[in-house]
């Protein structure tokens, strides 16, 4: 499960969300739950085989580094 913490879902979701197929197999949006610091958005995905948990936090913190607070792999 990725796990993404922002003040901005909506722009979060639009500039991770089309880059998600570069180092996953699937991936689908799996909710959102509202903190008091904004929001945490849920992801699931499968890696591909040559990607690694790394890559991937890697991509989603560049491309969201603006609106991200924080980003957990598991």
């Amino acid at each position: 499960t990725l796990r993404l913490v922002t003040g901005d879902p909506t722009t979060l979701r639009r500039v991770v969300e089309p880059r998600l197929a570069e180092f996953t197999k699937t991936w689908r949006f799996h909710g959102m739950e509202t903190l008091e610091e904004g929001a945490r958005l849920e992801y699931r995905v499968q890696l591909r085989k040559k990607s690694t948990p790394e890559e991937l936090l890697a991509l989603v913190r560049a491309v969201g580094a603006a609106q991200l607070s924080d980003a957990t792999l598991d």
